[in-house]
């Protein structure tokens, strides 16, 4: 089949830069479902995107591949009647597809003949096809929120301007929107707002370098990249390029022009966190750093548009940039005039939640559930002694006018005042690790306190929310829920010995409920929240069924990513089958209730089989066992299971004997799920 060159533009207002990217996928998406679904898909399709455009091109086939579809109709002895004469069931299936009895064969289904018809549908042309599957993938697309322009039913997040589908070097008739395909694109808004006529798409591309327009997103990001850190070395800098910010300038932009910037040095006496946040967040500049990391009253903004009049340009954002860190600097100081546990008796006023009470009352439970349980966590004595100034101070600085004006600085600022007032290293760290991890990349606390505060603080949030009844659904999940319990699980398994000293997380959330008064079901479903968001985690690097088996071994979850490694080497064992057999063997029969088990000696038992499974399950039983020594008697003990099963009556009847094999057998599979928990693994 010949295939055809196609090329589609459509022309908006300028979006918000975070969809740009997501509509282009979105729609390049669409439009090749909706090319495979007409039989016109070829190879697949190229696509770029800027804030005010979406580009898409391909090859296509020029016409509509051959269909053929058999439609079955009558059974050939209903067809004709005994004299051959045609039936009336005959003349309706002909009526139905169209042609006449001599154009019908006969087939085969399930033994018996049938009449059938072979229908070819038609093969239309590309340019007939195309602007309809442009059409419905445009209305399609997924979007979070949109709405009516102009003329029609169409919704979009922007209004479209201008559109062109072209077909080789032909301009095929299409309209989006009210609007009509024309031979025109627009240019740089700032630079080159009229029209620009072009002949083809070959023509286009050098319309849009005229029209000042960067059309590859990488283009862009490299000139920002490039550019911005010449200048940032003109004043003995550079710049820490954040990769979200980054994309987000690139997005907002069509040919970026990047200029230097400076603000007056007595700024600097602001802490570098508010500086930065200034920067970034509300002007969207990246601040410039001198070799040692320290930041320089300098910053890299970015023009969309050619270099004219750029001292204008430059002036203008630095007038702004001082108003902004005026601001700030008023706001630190004012925090300055008084200490952070001035702030604590403020927080009872303010409220954590309607279900869950105020910020006072969660630290209030914080420090009972602290003092009930300190035995539990590995803290050394300098940081259990610190623990409750901890809890007291970490909520403290979101009374601060800082935090109140920059909510993204939540806990930083918190670290930073308690530095200046003098607080001990050990507090002012965990107070800026408390939110920690923001985000899937980012890491846990790296100070022990810092990972305490984490998980004695969503610990307390999970609870609560969970008896309040304010379970995260479906994609809704308005309290982070699922993140906190991320955090919970990350912690815990990420830390190289145990924070909670042998106890396990089901544990520690059990004892938050209870002394809260708050049921076992709670317990639950906060222990079932956080195995499967870290179980979602993990799956990246491991298989299903092995992260199951370790998070549901009754072993502290420390360490967790090698222990599954090292579950993954026992699989390549000869003997991982024998052992996982004889683990679900046991396990399938202990899963029925059979009462108290016994306490089982070895001159209790009848025979060999038995005291020998008793003599292996002895030696699993070893708490001074390497990993190693482990699995070499957890493999005698899976030989002695199968035996057992295989050579005595495990359900004797006489009770006795039958509660002591139960209860022997429930001992080896005990010591058989130390590390892994093998009734869930293939």
């Amino acid at each position: 089949m010949t295939a055809v060159r196609f090329f589609v533009e459509i022309g908006v207002e300028e979006m918000p830069s975070q969809y740009v990217r997501p509509i282009l996928e979105s729609l390049t998406q669409g439009i090749s479902n909706g090319l495979i679904g007409s039989r016109l898909y070829h190879e697949p399709l190229s696509s770029h995107a800027t804030p005010r455009r979406l580009v898409i091109w391909g090859t296509v086939l020029a016409q509509q591949t051959p269909k053929q579809t058999v439609v079955k109709g009558p059974l050939l002895s209903v067809a004709y009647d005994s004299e051959g004469r045609q039936t009336a069931a005959l003349e309706g299936f002909c009526r139905r597809v169209g042609l006449d009895p001599e154009k019908l064969h006969d087939i085969e289904d399930n033994g018996k003949r049938y009449l059938a018809a072979t229908i070819s549908e038609a093969m239309h042309r590309a340019n007939a096809i195309l602007p309809e599957v442009l059409s419905q993938a445009f209305q399609a697309l997924p979007l979070p929120r949109s709405m009516r322009w102009g003329v029609g039913d169409y919704r979009f997040i922007r209004p479209v301007r201008w559109i062109a589908l072209w077909i080789g070097e032909e301009l095929v008739p299409w309209t989006l929107a009210g609007v009509p395909s024309q031979a025109i694109t627009y240019g740089n808004r700032t630079d080159h707002p009229e029209s620009l006529p072009y002949k083809d798409p070959d023509h286009y591309w050098s319309c849009l370098e005229e029209g000042r327009v960067i059309l590859p997103f990488e283009t862009r990001k490299q000139q920002i990249v490039e550019q911005g850190q010449q200048l940032a070395q003109k004043v003995g800098g550079h710049v820490d390029w954040d990769s979200e910010l980054l994309e987000e300038v690139s997005n907002l932009v069509e040919w970026p022009t990047p200029f230097l910037g400076s603000f007056d040095e007595q700024y600097l006496a602001v802490p570098a966190p508010v500086l930065v946040t200034s920067m970034k967040v509300h002007q969207r500049y990246f601040p410039v750093y001198d070799n040692r990391g320290k930041l320089l009253p300098a910053f890299i903004g970015v023009r969309n548009g050619i270099g004219d009049r750029l001292d204008l340009v430059v002036r203008g954002n630095q007038k702004v940039l001082r108003a902004r860190l005026a601001d700030a600097q008023y706001f630190f100081n004012l925090d300055r005039a008084a200490p952070l546990s001035d702030h604590l008796p403020a927080l009872k006023q303010v409220i954590f939640h309607a279900k869950m009470g105020s910020y006072g009352e969660k630290l209030e439970r914080m420090h009972h559930v602290w003092h009930e349980t300190q035995g539990w966590w590995d803290l050394d004595p300098a940081e259990a002694a610190v623990a409750d100034q901890v809890i007291d101070l970490y909520k403290t600085d979101l009374l601060t006018h800082v935090v109140q004006e920059f909510p993204e600085l939540e806990g930083e600022m918190g670290a930073i005042y308690a530095r200046l007032e003098g607080e001990s290293p050990l507090i002012a760290d965990a107070i800026g690790e408390q939110y920690r991890p923001k985000s899937p990349t980012d890491s846990i606390p790296a100070t022990r306190l810092g990972q305490w505060l984490v998980l004695m603080d969503r610990l307390d949030t999970l609870v609560l929310a969970y008896a309040a009844g304010l379970k995260p659904s479906g994609s809704e999940d308005p309290f982070a829920l699922r993140r906190a319990a991320l955090a919970v699980g990350r912690v815990v398994s990420e830390v190289d010995a145990s924070l909670l000293r042998n106890r396990t997380v089901r544990e520690m959330i059990r004892k938050v409920a209870h002394l809260h008064q708050i049921s076992d079901s709670v317990v639950d479903d906060v222990y079932e929240l956080v195995v499967q968001r870290l179980a979602n985690y993990l799956q990246s690097e491991f298989s299903s069924a092995l992260i199951q088996a370790a998070l549901r071994a009754p072993q502290p979850w420390n360490r967790l990513r090698d222990r599954i490694r090292w579950m993954m080497e026992l699989t390549q064992d000869e003997a991982w089958t024998s052992v996982a057999q004889a683990f679900k063997r046991a396990h399938r029969v202990l899963q029925t209730d059979w009462g108290e088990p016994l306490a089982v000696e070895l001159a209790d038992l009848r025979t060999p089989v038995e005291q020998n499974l008793w003599l292996a399950v002895k030696d699993l039983e070893s708490e001074n066992f390497s990993p190693e020594a482990w699995w070499n008697a957890a493999k005698e003990v899976a030989i002695a299971i199968h035996a057992v099963f295989d050579q005595v009556l495990v359900m004797d009847p006489d009770a006795t004997v039958k509660q002591r094999r139960l209860s022997l057998l429930r001992r080896a599979n005990q010591g058989l799920g130390r590390y892994f928990d093998l009734s869930v693994v293939e």
